[in-house]
This record gives C-alpha cells, sequence and structure tokens, in this order.
C-alpha cells in the first residue's frame, strides 16, 4: 500500500469515528438553519430594486454564510469537549446524552430566539439586532405592549415551538443515532491525523479567512448599501461583539453644558445654532482655476525628534526636510491621543478625538457612521491606499461605509509582492499609489489618502528598495535622536528615501503642479529627544504626540513657511477644504488653520491613556495642562520653561481654570459628537 493510499485509509477510518461525526453532524444541522434564516432574511426584507444587485448580495451571502458557520461551530464545541472526556462521554454515559441534547436544545432555542427578535427589530429600525435593543428593557410595560399590538406574537411562538421541536426530533432520531454505530477501533497513528485534521477543519470555520487577518465586521460592511451590509452580519454575533459597547458612552448634560464655550472655540453663533449643533457651513475662501489635487500621506510611527527639521543629527529624513523647507511646517502640530494607528486615522478622518475608552472608536460597529470632509470634495475621485489588509480594527468598514464612491487598494490590490505582515513595502506603496493617480481621469480633481506601514517591526528592507543603504547608528549617539535601534532608525530612512521616490515620480505625471501634497505621522514614539529640542519635549514626554504637519505644494504655495500656531490632526481636513477652495459642511471639532475667524484661539486637545478614560489635556501656545479624569488632579506645564514638569497651577491660576474647562469641553464634546455625528445618507 502506498503513501496515498494509507493517508485514504486513516481518513476514512477517521471520518466513521462515532464522536466525530456526531459533532460534525450537530454543527452541520445548525449551520443549515442559520443559512436558511439568512436567506429568509433576504428574501423577506429585500425589494424589487435590491434584487437587482446580484452580486453584491451573492458577497454578502458568502459573508454572511460565513459568520453562521463560525456561530454553529462556537455552539457545538461544549458539546466535542463533553466528548473528550474517558468514560462519561456520550457513548458511554447516558445522562451525559442528556445532558448534551439538553444543552443543544437550550441553545438552539436561545439562538432561535434571538433571530427571531432580530426580524422584529429590523423591521421597526431597519437595523440588525445590536446591544442598544437593551434599551427597550428600561420600560417593559411599554416595550411588551407595543410588541404584543404590532407583531403576531402568538404565531411566531407557535412557529418557535415548532421549530424547536423540528431540532429535538431531527437530533433523536438522525443524529443522536450516530453514537449508537458499531465499535470500530482506530489505531493511535489514525486518531493524530484524525483529531490534527477536524480541529484544522474546525479552527479554520471559526477564523473564516485564508488570510492573515480572520473574518471581520468590516468584511461584513463591505458597501454603503446598509441592506447589503445587513445581509451578511450574523444578529447573535453582532450583538454579542456590541454588547460591550451597550453603556451610554457619552454625558448629553455636560455636553451641553459645555456648548456655548465649544461654540465660542469653533466660531459657531450659539444664538443661532441649536444646542449641541455643532454644523456650520464654511463658505470657499481660496479660488483656483482648476480644483486642486489632494494627497495626504499618514506616516507610521513618526514624530518631531526623527525629523532633521527639528533638531536630528542623523540625517535620517532629508527628503521630507526639504519639502518642509518648500513649503508650510507647522511646528506644533500633535496627534491628540498620542497613540495606535486606527484611532490615529479616525481622528483624522472624522475630526474627532477617538476618545472611545475599549478597543478604537473605528472597531465598534454602532459608531460606524460618520460624516467626513472628505466626502464634501463633490466631482474628486476618491482614493485610500495602504500596503497591507485593512481589516483591522474595522477600518475597511468605518471607510467604505462613510465614504461615498471611495476606491480603496490594500493588499491584494498591487502587483507588487508583499514583504512582511504589514504587507508590500512603504517603497512599492508609493510605486503603485502613483499608477492609480496617473491612470485617473484627467478631467476630475482627486484626494488620495496614503497609509504607510514599513516603521513598524519587523523593520523589513525589501531587496527592490531604489538604492537605499543601509546603516548602522553612531555608537556616541545611541541613546539620543529618538532611535533605539538600527532597525527603527533604517525603517525612517527607507520611509523618507520612499517619500523622495514618489515626488520624483510624481513630477513627472500631469497631476503634479496642481497637487497639494501633505505629510503627518500617525502618532510619534517613545524615545527621547536630540538636545536641540525644546526641554519640556522630554521631561513632559510629548514624543508620542508631536508630529510636525508639511504641506507642500510648489504650485499653489507661493512662500515657505514655518507656522508657531498650535495646531491638531482634526484640523487637516479643513484646512484642505479651505486650500482647495470649496465650501463644506463642518460638524466637528477641525478647524481651518490658515483661515482664522474673529476672535480665534488655538489649543490642541490631549488624551493619555485613553483605554482607561484617564488624563485629559489641552495645550496652548505657551502651557500644557493635564487633569486626571477620577480624581480631577490638575497640573499646569509652562512649555517655555527651564523647568517644564513643574507644575505651575497656583501661580497662573486664571490660566489653569481656563485650560481646565476646555480640556473638559473637549473631551465631553468628543464624547458626544462620536454619537451624533451621522453620515448624510442623501449622499
Amino acid at each position: 500500500m502506498n503513501l496515498t493510499e494509507s493517508k485514504l485509509k486513516y481518513l476514512s477510518s477517521w471520518l466513521k469515528s462515532r464522536r466525530v461525526r456526531y459533532v460534525a453532524l450537530l454543527a452541520l444541522s445548525l449551520f443549515v438553519v442559520l443559512a436558511v434564516m439568512r436567506v429568509g432574511f433576504y428574501w423577506y426584507f429585500s425589494t424589487e430594486e435590491e434584487h437587482l444587485a446580484t452580486d453584491l448580495f451573492l458577497n454578502a451571502l458568502y459573508i454572511g454564510f460565513k459568520f453562521d458557520l463560525r456561530l454553529a461551530i462556537l455552539a457545538v464545541l461544549p458539546v466535542l469537549l463533553l466528548e473528550t472526556i474517558p468514560k462519561i462521554n456520550a457513548i458511554l454515559n447516558k445522562i451525559t446524552r442528556w445532558i448534551s441534547v439538553a444543552y443543544l436544545v437550550v441553545v438552539f432555542t436561545l439562538i432561535m430566539l434571538m433571530y427571531f427578535v432580530d426580524f422584529g427589530h429590523y423591521a421597526y429600525l431597519n437595523e440588525r439586532l445590536n446591544a442598544t435593543a437593551l434599551q427597550f428593557a428600561d420600560d417593559m410595560v411599554i416595550s411588551a405592549e407595543m410588541v404584543w399590538q404590532t407583531y403576531p406574537v402568538v404565531w411566531l411562538v407557535i412557529l418557535l415551538s415548532l421549530l424547536i421541536l423540528a431540532f429535538v426530533l431531527a437530533i433523536r432520531f438522525y443524529i443522536y443515532p450516530v453514537l449508537d454505530k458499531q465499535y470500530r477501533r482506530i489505531g493511535i497513528l489514525e486518531r493524530v491525523i484524525g483529531v490534527t485534521l477536524f480541529g484544522c477543519i474546525l479552527l479554520f470555520g471559526i477564523y473564516g479567512k485564508l488570510s492573515w487577518y480572520p473574518l471581520r465586521w468590516s468584511d461584513a460592511f463591505f458597501t454603503k448599501s446598509p441592506f447589503v451590509n445587513a445581509v451578511a452580519v450574523n444578529p447573535v454575533l453582532f450583538f454579542y461583539d456590541t454588547l460591550h459597547n451597550k453603556q451610554k458612552r457619552y454625558d448629553k448634560a455636560k455636553a451641553e453644558k459645555h456648548f456655548p464655550l465649544m461654540a465660542k472655540f469653533l466660531g459657531i453663533d450659539a444664538k443661532l445654532n441649536k444646542p449641541l449643533d455643532y454644523s456650520r457651513v464654511i463658505a470657499a475662501t481660496d479660488k483656483h482655476k482648476t480644483p486642486p489635487n489632494i494627497v495626504y500621506v499618514i506616516l507610521e510611527s513618526f514624530g518631531a525628534n526623527q525629523y532633521g527639521l527639528f533638531g536630528n543629527s542623523l540625517d535620517s529624513t532629508p527628503y521630507l526636510d526639504e519639502l518642509g523647507r518648500q513649503g508650510l511646517v507647522f511646528d506644533r502640530f500633535s496627534i491628540p491621543t498620542g497613540g495606535g494607528t486606527a484611532r490615529s486615522v479616525f481622528t483624522a478622518m472624522t475630526g474627532i478625538p477617538d476618545v472611545y475608552p475599549e478597543e478604537t472608536a473605528s472597531h465598534n460597529p454602532l459608531l460606524i457612521d460618520q460624516h467626513l470632509i472628505m466626502n464634501e470634495f463633490d466631482g474628486y475621485e476618491k482614493y485610500y491606499l495602504l500596503g497591507g489588509s485593512a481589516s483591522w480594527r474595522n477600518i475597511r468598514g468605518f471607510l467604505t461605509q462613510n465614504i461615498k464612491g471611495l476606491q480603496l487598494f490594500e493588499e491584494g490590490s498591487y502587483s507588487e509582492p508583499r514583504v512582511d505582515v504589514w504587507g508590500i513595502s512603504d517603497l512599492s506603496l508609493f510605486r503603485e499609489a502613483n499608477k492609480v493617480l496617473k491612470k485617473s481621469d484627467h478631467s476630475k480633481p482627486f484626494i488620495a489618502v496614503i497609509q504607510t506601514a514599513g516603521n513598524h517591526r519587523p523593520y523589513t528592507i525589501p531587496e527592490d528598495n531604489e538604492g537605499f543603504e543601509v546603516k548602522s547608528l553612531p555608537e556616541d549617539k545611541k541613546q539620543w535622536q529618538g532611535y533605539l535601534s538600527d532597525g527603527r532608525y533604517n525603517a525612517v530612512r527607507l520611509m523618507d528615501h520612499s517619500v523622495g521616490r514618489f515626488i520624483e515620480m510624481a513630477k513627472k505625471e500631469h497631476y503634479f503642479n496642481n497637487t497639494i501634497f501633505v505629510f503627518h505621522g500617525d502618532h510619534g514614539i517613545h524615545s527621547s529627544a536630540s538636545p536641540q529640542m525644546p526641554r519640556s519635549f522630554d521631561s513632559l514626554n510629548l514624543a508620542r504626540f508631536l508630529s510636525p504637519l508639511i504641506i507642500y505644494a510648489p504650485g499653489i504655495i507661493n512662500e515657505p513657511l514655518r507656522i508657531q500656531t498650535v495646531a491638531s490632526e482634526i484640523d487637516v481636513f479643513p484646512t484642505l477644504a479651505g486650500m482647495a477652495g470649496i465650501e463644506y459642511t463642518n460638524k466637528t471639532m477641525g478647524r481651518d488653520l490658515l483661515n482664522t475667524f474673529e476672535g480665534m484661539e488655538n489649543y490642541s486637545p490631549l488624551l493619555s491613556n485613553v483605554r482607561l478614560d484617564g488624563m485629559m489635556g489641552v495645550m496652548s501656545e505657551r502651557f500644557i495642562l493635564w487633569r486626571d479624569h477620577y480624581d480631577k488632579r490638575i497640573s499646569l506645564h509652562d512649555l517655555h520653561s527651564d523647568e517644564p514638569q513643574k507644575n505651575v497651577k497656583e501661580s497662573f491660576l486664571e490660566e489653569t481654570s481656563k485650560l481646565s474647562q476646555l480640556a473638559e469641553a473637549m473631551y465631553e464634546t468628543s464624547r458626544y459628537m462620536l454619537h451624533f455625528n451621522p453620515t448624510d445618507k442623501a449622499q
């Protein structure tokens, strides 16, 4: 017998295992029921118009079936574990059989009950079941009366009972007898192969994808059509995943209290706007004969202490330094949350600091609907490019759900090879970006967001690097200049080299002379500052927050300028909209840094340890104030002092009071905005 025949023999023997067949049939039966419910949801709620989008719905059903398989496997896992216990497993012990059957009936009943509630929930609110439905439990009498008067409760109870009965009969007469089949001894090698193969199948069913990232809700939210996305959602898993987000993560009363202060900060006439209405229409200022293109580059883990422009003597950023010398540089530009790429991307795109305490705002499906200024660029082609997968933290769902006509390029979209966990190299990403932009419709302007990832462990240097040379850090400077290893040092140099090559490529293309190029880091890093930087940079640990903004537009910016105005990541899109000369509606906290209004003062919101709702702060031209969210302790620091770490609040009581109120106002307003910044569905 050859090796192949031997493997087939083992596989055939393993498939005859009573316990494996029992668990597999249970999972398969539950999966079939869930799949039928999904098809029924599509059939019942779809309209004739929606039936036409066959390709979208087939994809939604395919994704949904994978979620259904995950739920089916998770539901039967306890039975599988019970079957592995010697002597008391269901084959040998009648009591164990009844326990497993009782468990399955309870689980099936709960799942079916949640599906029934889900159907009613969608019919009522056009949303799949999620944890916000628990709000109806606040007044059970009214909610129960509404359900009784709205839905055929008696018939639904009868239908649920029939489904449960059918499931019990299927177990009793179809699945249960598998355990009583004639015993056949299986050898040790056969068992090892069987357990390994069956385990891999189960793990794959739970993981859901043949990719680096598992099946996530970002895969379900793949279109701007709410109904298509709803078809892909599994209500039981969705309810569970949103359960920890059910708590009210904002305080309306506090937001209302601070509205007058925030209205003044944002240039809103509080007398004209209703309370908590932060919307304002910003008129076009700069006029252009041809609307300019926008290329917005978010650089991975890149802080001020790594720039030559800011005193770093290692010459690691010659290209970015030169772009800064030819354009606008905002020296006091900060990233509100000071860490986490997903938080930074959400903040930049929305104009709201991501103050969400658990995970990130983008990861919460309940916060996926956000109004973005990027949508205000009417007539623009819209691109988002990153070298790896957009699955992490639901970024794909966040982007595709909110940006009309977005063309998303990610891992799998490119001809360039994948080099590590982060996808293609930064150099490859910029080459691919140039291919996309030069092929864009010449009659239309474009706005493209490019997100790099190479300046991140494992700091891969690709073989195809267009002349880049690896260097070692000088021994006498390893403890300074923002670098702790040769790997990070060369990763930053490669990122800068990639930016330089991108600009060289762009100069040869039609779009270059009418394009605004924007660069800043998604966050800084915890590292020391160069000796040339202010003492406060190190003593107040500002490296993670400060990542200067560079705007390079040789065909548009007439005079290079270094700007000392305090600025924030939330201000980028309003500023770009102003430079592009478009009229837009702003509903969030960002402001146009180049077009001020009367009485405008500049401050940057800052948060530390946001996961624990810890420190919130604000930075002004001279001071930085930190306020503890729990015990309200306050510290004020003079950024220009020789002792910036010293708490000077007692010496500047008026400034302390002003900044403390503003820090709390920004924090409470951000929490409220996360829940009340909806996309204009008419787009």
